[in-house]
């Protein structure tokens, strides 16, 4: 027997004793310094702004926690960390009859690991989830520059980035946890989540590559930042679909990692879709492998949250 209670309700140090155990996972795991990141949720939370919730054992022990937010009319679950299904269950339940949920009419989700049952919990909500790879591959000391494929990201690509963002994903038929309606405030919003925020690590100009198109439209663009010193995490990778197909991709994520190892990376990272066998594939041939997984998910509509009352790739 489990109890949900409200995080808001709960000590400070009790908290800090949970966010300080999933960052070390993500440290020592993914490579990943969540120090600058993470440092607005513990604030937030005392300060009754973020929504989650704790799942207790009688005893008073926690075994499971989750935070998540409304934004722009979009419920984003931020984090679920769960050993058992049944806790899973409650912990989406709860999600998905609380007043952030209520008052958004779409949902993205992106969460470290594989919670028993997690992505069947989210289907049952309407959302379309997925199985992620975060990989990640040793870079070899750069003794020249890299390739020139590409150019460095400018500020004023923003416009042209977002737009191919959704060109490409626009029928890859894979799991997007991103502007879930597809609008190009959506895709806007996503991508200064991106470079102008830490969100996804510290956002790297220079070792980002776009490789330019006819009429202002970019070809293909890879946005790369830092999650530790030495390590870059490629945060987006896109390829316009008239363009796949021809080894770009393949091109630009070596010209980033290059670039990277120039930087002072000794390691990169990324996320691929389990089902991405052509994305799967050209990432091993660059030396990648399988360090973790996330369960991503994302839709437009909640059809399950009645029934909750009682119970990163697109790349050639």
């Amino acid at each position: 027997m489990i109890t949900i209670q409200d995080w808001r309700q709960c000590g400070a140090s009790e908290m800090r004793g949970l966010l300080s155990a999933e960052s070390a996972i993500w440290r020592h795991q993914l490579g990943w310094d969540t120090t600058a990141s993470w440092s607005p949720i513990e604030p937030a939370r005392a300060a009754g702004a973020l929504p989650g919730f704790v799942a207790r054992e009688a005893s008073g022990r926690i075994v499971g926690w989750t935070w998540f937010l409304a934004h722009k009319g979009c419920l984003q679950i931020g984090a679920l960390i769960a050993q058992r299904e049944h806790t899973v269950q409650a912990l989406i339940d709860a999600i998905m009859d609380s007043e952030a949920a209520r008052t958004t009419t779409a949902c993205v989700c992106s969460v470290r690991g594989t919670p028993p049952r997690l992505i069947e919990a989210l289907e049952r909500c309407g959302l379309r989830a997925a199985t992620y790879a975060y990989q990640i591959a040793r870079l070899a000391p750069a003794v020249k520059p890299a390739s020139d494929t590409g150019r460095p990201w400018q500020a004023a690509d923003a416009p042209a980035m977002a737009e191919l963002l959704a060109r490409a994903y626009q029928e890859t038929g894979f799991v997007r946890p991103f502007a879930p309606h597809g609008t190009s405030e959506e895709w806007r919003d996503y991508l200064h989540g991106l470079v102008e925020t830490n969100g996804c690590g510290a956002f790297q100009p220079g070792v980002s590559v776009m490789v330019d198109g006819p009429e202002r439209r970019l070809s293909a663009g890879l946005l790369a930042s830092f999650v530790d010193r030495d390590v870059a995490h490629v945060s987006q990778v896109a390829v316009d679909p008239a363009g796949q197909g021809r080894g770009l991709g393949r091109r630009i994520v070596q010209q980033a990692m290059t670039t990277a190892a120039l930087f002072g990376a000794r390691r990169m990272t990324l996320l691929v879709a389990t089902g991405n066998v052509r994305a799967r594939s050209m990432y091993a041939k660059l030396g990648f492998v399988d360090r973790a997984s996330f369960v991503v998910a994302g839709g437009v509509a909640l059809e399950a949250r009645a029934l909750t009352a009682h119970s990163l790739t697109n790349a050639d």
